[in-house]
């Protein structure tokens, strides 16, 4: 992480480090996406100019954040809670179709010693209450281009698209 973004860190008090699991036997376990660029704008204009100022509530409803990709800090979140991971025997990861989930699951499960026996579903019902522009997903179409397995961005994971196709195709 470079000292631009250590700062913002440190100054906006952005979790990076998680609790390690404990307990190995649970079948579920939930991993919210990093910090994606829309969350760095949100938390800025929320926290220095408050939920009354014009431009929180014009970011809400900005083209231009839609789908917003994971940031540098959520890519940092992702690899250094990734080793709490390795001795996890998982077999299967259901993963939202929005870009900042699926560069998460990138991260935490490129190095994974799992990672060619476990099945990467982008499953559509996996996804955020609609409440932001950042919550609507890109054009399938191209998501699906970009996260195709043996695409150089997957680093090695195969993601299923057969969900999003049978149940989310516009």
């Amino acid at each position: 992480m470079n000292a631009e973004d250590a700062k913002f860190v440190e100054q906006y008090e952005v979790m990076i480090d998680t609790p390690a699991v404990t307990d190995t036997n649970e079948d579920i376990f939930l991993i919210r996406h990093g910090f994606s660029e829309f969350n760095k704008l949100h938390l800025v204009l929320k926290k220095d100019g408050g939920k009354d100022d014009e431009r929180f509530t014009a970011l809400k409803g900005n083209p231009d954040v839609i789908d917003a990709p994971l940031s540098a800090i959520g890519v940092h979140q992702a690899l250094v809670n990734a080793p709490k991971l390795v001795d996890l025997n998982i077999t299967r990861v259901m993963v939202s179709p929005m870009r900042r989930a699926l560069s998460t699951a990138i991260h935490m499960f490129k190095s994974h010693p799992n990672l060619s026996k476990i099945q990467f579903l982008v499953v559509p019902q996996c996804h955020e209450i609609m409440h932001t522009s950042n919550d609507i997903p890109m054009d399938v179409y191209q998501l699906i281009k970009d996260f195709a397995p043996g695409q150089a961005a997957c680093e090695g994971l195969n993601f299923d698209f057969t969900w999003l196709m049978h149940y989310g195709e516009p």
